[in-house]
């Protein structure tokens, strides 16, 4: 009876084995496919995005021709609408070269260039680019920053980030709204954040606006500007050093949105 238990034992031991590594052998598989599906994404977004450029460079060109000639002779009407094409042409592109940006750093898969830069110049540079829009609706931009932080990160990468969270900042709070950008050292990581006194963002929406393109599948968030891949763009440049991007909401109250990253970042893969 003992051999035949150990028998049936072993038996039941290489079936199950074999069990697993067809499973195994079962997900390589899968994950194969899933690779080459990704792949195949990331070609053809990129692919579209740069077909979709070429059209704005002969629109560029027509609209720079109006105004080298001069428009006296057209109508106030016809004015108005060649000032609504040169927006909605500018807008467009916008759209168009985040996604290329987009595709491009999934194409990096986590290649970083890394190097020394100066933390409050960088804010600096962000806070300039987005001032003007900040000033028009009236909105106190606040910086608080360590003055001479020097750091170890992919600066393009990093500033390209904290320009996503501030634009959305400035975006979304209203006339009059209050903005603090900031820069913080902590022991084992370097945190940037935006916070402001904006309308929030309900609990059900915010794990889905760290995901590309998920707002073109919601019809409130569809109605507002972008493909939404400004969160994704943040939470990529974040997990590549090594950090995470998070996100503190209330309706009616406002965001804190940022990253973190470690101070001796590391190439990883963001996926």
């Amino acid at each position: 009876n003992t051999t035949r238990q150990s028998l049936v034992y072993a038996r039941d031991m290489r079936a199950m084995f074999q069990r697993l590594k067809d499973a195994n052998a079962e997900l390589k598989r899968l994950n194969s496919q899933l690779q080459q599906l990704s792949d195949l994404k990331s070609s053809f977004l990129s692919v579209i995005g740069h077909e979709l450029r070429s059209p704005f460079v002969d629109l560029n060109l027509a609209l720079q021709s109006f105004g080298r000639y001069g428009t006296d002779r057209f109508t106030a009407e016809q004015r108005d609408l060649l000032a609504s094409i040169e927006t909605s042409s500018k807008r467009a592109f916008q759209r168009v070269d985040k996604l290329v940006k987009y595709v491009h750093l999934l194409s990096k898969r986590g290649t970083l260039h890394l190097g020394d830069f100066e933390v409050s110049e960088m804010i600096e540079e962000v806070v300039s680019a987005l001032e003007p829009t900040a000033r028009r609706k009236r909105q106190e931009l606040k910086v608080n920053v360590l003055r001479q932080t020097a750091y170890h990160a992919d600066r393009e990468l990093i500033a390209e980030a904290l320009w996503h969270v501030l634009h959305n900042a400035v975006r979304f709070t209203p006339n009059g709204g209050h903005i603090e950008i900031s820069a913080r050292n902590e022991p084992d990581y370097l945190v940037f954040e935006v916070k402001d006194d904006g309308p929030g963002i309900p609990d059900s929406k915010q794990a889905g606006l760290w995901e590309p393109f998920e707002q073109m599948a919601d019809a409130v968030l569809r109605s507002e500007e972008g493909l939404g891949l400004g969160l994704p763009l943040v939470r990529y440049a974040a997990t590549a050093h090594g950090g995470e991007a998070f996100m503190q909401s209330k309706e009616n109250v406002g965001s804190v949105v940022g990253f973190w990253i470690p101070h001796q970042p590391e190439t990883v893969s963001a996926g």
